[in-house]
């Protein structure tokens, strides 16, 4: 399959439904990878770990991680990609009455 340009790849990472698998390295340096929803905005990747996740862990003990999305049906297509991990704490308003809601995000 041929590689795809960035406006094939903006749209596939703006697909609704595609599950990203982030790769992280525990302590011992082994790996563990985990299915997780996520927003392409910005240029960047965006995705909401749970307070207690595991993977969340060794983000904050190793920034390092792998990502990679594809499709089970034609055209097959698919992102790969590797770098670091930013945590960032966001302020949330929702509609139609806002109200405060803290959330982290991260960034690759």
């Amino acid at each position: 399959m041929p590689k795809l340009n960035d406006e094939e790849r903006d749209e596939f990472l703006a697909k609704l439904g595609v599950i990203m698998n982030i790769a992280t390295v525990d302590g011992d340096g082994a790996p563990l990878v985990t299915p997780i929803w996520f927003v392409h905005e910005e240029g960047r990747i965006w995705f909401t770990p749970r307070q207690h996740s595991e993977w969340l862990k060794h983000i904050r003990n190793d920034k390092r991680i792998a990502l990679s999305m594809d499709e089970p049906d034609l055209p097959y297509r698919k992102v790969v990609m590797r770098g670091t991990a930013i945590i960032d704490h966001c302020l949330l308003y929702t509609s139609p009455s806002p109200r405060d809601v803290e959330e982290s995000r991260v960034a690759a």
